[in-house]
């Protein structure tokens, strides 16, 4: 996970206390047309279900439409500092691995895009993901540098921790962080995650610290 704050913005984080209270975003199933601005794509804009919505977010599945805002995210060199990514090679390949995400279909959770309310924008994305061989769920999240600042990682990181435990039943959720991006870790200590160790992260990490959540 990373963040580095910066005067223009928030970036990636996780969430929720332990011992929280009752959820304080919405979970949606309604349609919303979600129109991004011009200047950031000039394809047609497609019908999305929102899964959360919070004070100034939207949450929604990645569609095929993404694929060039997650090509440009995963292009800057700051934005994946500290999570082991590669860039993408191309559109095209961001646009194959939408194609093939298959974590919705197969737990009914994943990685969503995040979408502002004022002005339509798609900023990154946030969400949980499985890992069945290691027996536990994560909270990660990815955002452009012209959103870091805002508290956007914040509230939508916090929207997908309720959404896992009060929706999804999750008693324990995970955010892992290396020792370097300070940022993060001033987050998810300040939103209430409770470190418990040190362990690894990808292929490339053995030093990452693990942080929990409970319900």
């Amino acid at each position: 996970m990373s963040e580095k704050r910066n005067p223009e913005s928030a970036r990636r984080d996780d969430v929720l206390a332990q011992g929280a209270d009752a959820p304080t975003h919405s979970f949606v199933s309604s349609k919303l047309l979600v129109s991004l601005p011009e200047s950031m794509t000039t394809q047609k804009t497609e019908t999305a279900t929102p899964v959360i919505e919070t004070e100034r977010l939207i949450l929604r599945e990645f569609q095929l439409t993404d694929a060039e805002f997650l090509y440009e995210l995963n292009a800057d060199p700051e934005v994946i500092q500290f999570t082991g990514d590669p860039a993408f090679a191309s559109v095209q390949e961001a646009a194959d691995l939408i194609k093939n995400y298959d974590q919705y279909k197969l737990y009914g959770y994943g990685r969503w895009s995040v979408i502002t309310k004022e002005g339509n924008q798609f900023i990154g994305w946030c969400g949980l993901k499985n890992h069945p061989k290691e027996g536990f769920i994560d909270l990660g999240y990815r955002l452009f540098k012209s959103a870091w600042g805002n508290g956007y990682a914040t509230e939508a990181a916090k929207a997908c921790l309720e959404y896992g435990h009060y929706e999804l039943g999750m008693k324990e959720i995970v955010a892992r962080v290396l020792p370097e991006n300070k940022a993060s870790i001033r987050v998810i200590e300040k939103i209430g995650m409770t470190y418990f160790k040190t362990g690894t992260c990808g292929h490339d990490h053995d030093n990452a610290l693990y942080y929990k959540s409970l319900r």
